[in-house]
């Protein structure tokens, strides 16, 4: 666009160079200066609109920089957050090896008791069998009775505590479904991403068909005025860097449209895998529940709790890579707007230099068209 607009006005200043010190020599009836003017006009006019469309390019590329600017912002902010939370687990589960280390040997003497009670239970039975035999025997088992009870009673409140762990197992599946649906959430909006950047590639499309257009109409404008042909060339030329850029535009949306589909993909993937987690967790419960209902140990299902915090850490880790992979990216794009910032910004002072200059040329025409009127005005005078 700025070796366009250059050529144009170095071919108006060649062409008004050329044809000023021919005017003197013109008659009044042959003298066509005033159309040569306008036509000066109706040119910088063009120049003008091209400098207002390369101001308005500029201000869409800043506007586009502050929501690279604001993206990466959100980015960092969510970074921070995975690391506290990252931490904040981290700290349950090394309190949880604490209480799995304290737990277990209570669990182990739990279970020894558990065994004992067993066998007091099927003694007791056989007491009561063997009392119901000699009922004179009976004065002496009452008080053993209320006490072997009174351990049945005790190996019920440890059963109590098991359910107590199993609702602890449950609230983890609660919170495995939620991020399950945190993960549905960050989809969405990935398919909202996708749907945008499907939008902005209709955009660029459009343009780049009014481009050729606008080429079609300045290949018709040649072959109409052969002798601006080199200066329309330029211009033809320039209109074409101009379509390669919009082509390389599109292209790098659809590589944009390519990283969202896998971006989409992965998601699709993890919230598989977290269903599948969460069935897994949801079969674990309903064996340890089964297991407690039988009365064996429940020593596995803390492992399988430390087990599934261990894959939300692992979890969270692969999420925070994924985050840094994408800051990377967005300062890759911020820096890459800067540079086409620079660009647009040296184009624009270009341009509004060269516009100075085609005025100060006019305004210098204008004044030699004035002297030349006043000139011939003396000569018609003369004549008469």
């Amino acid at each position: 666009m700025c070796a366009k607009a250059f050529a144009q006005r170095k071919l108006i200043e060649q062409k008004r160079n050329e044809r000023l010190p021919l005017l003197s020599f013109k008659t009044p009836s042959t003298l066509g200066t005033n159309s040569e003017i306008g036509r000066v006009d109706e040119e910088l006019a063009t120049k003008d609109k091209e400098i207002e469309a390369l101001k308005k390019k500029l201000a869409e590329e800043i506007a586009k920089r502050e929501a690279a600017e604001k993206a990466l912002a959100e980015m960092k902010i969510k970074n921070v957050d995975l690391e506290a939370l990252v931490q904040k687990l981290k700290d349950e589960i090394e309190k949880l090896k604490e209480d799995i280390e304290s737990k277990k040997i209570a669990l182990d003497e739990a279970d020894m008791k558990s065994r004992e009670d067993q066998e007091q239970f099927e003694e007791l039975q056989c007491d009561i069998k063997r009392g119901k035999e000699d009922l004179s025997k009976r004065s002496l088992k009452p008080k053993k009775t209320i006490q072997r009870i009174s351990r049945h009673n005790c190996t019920k409140r440890k059963t109590t505590l098991l359910i107590w762990s199993v609702k602890n197992l449950q609230n983890t599946i609660a919170d495995v479904n939620a991020q399950k649906e945190d993960s549905g959430a960050v989809l969405n909006d990935t398919k909202d991403d996708l749907a945008n950047t499907k939008n902005d590639l209709k955009k660029t499309q459009l343009a780049l068909d009014n481009t050729e257009k606008k080429l079609d109409q300045q290949v018709a404008q040649n072959k109409k005025v052969s002798d601006e042909r080199d200066g329309y060339n330029q211009q033809l030329q320039a209109a074409k860097t101009k379509t390669a850029a919009l082509t390389s535009a599109k292209n790098a949306s659809d590589k944009k449209i390519s990283t969202l589909n896998s971006e989409k993909d992965e998601l699709e993937d993890k919230n598989r895998k977290l269903d599948s987690s969460n069935k897994d967790a949801q079969r674990k419960l309903a064996e340890l529940t089964k297991r407690i209902e039988d009365g064996l140990n429940d020593s596995d299902m803390l492992k399988a709790q430390k087990a599934n915090y261990k894959a939300q850490i692992q979890a969270l880790k692969d999420d925070m890579e994924k985050t840094e992979n994408n800051l990377a990216g967005a300062k890759s794009n911020m820096n890459q707007k800067d540079v086409e910032i620079n660009n647009l910004n040296e184009q624009l002072a270009e341009e509004q230099k060269e516009k100075e200059e085609l005025e100060a040329k006019k305004k210098k025409a204008e004044n030699d068209l004035t002297d030349l009127e006043d000139a011939q005005s003396n000569l018609q005078s003369d004549k008469d």
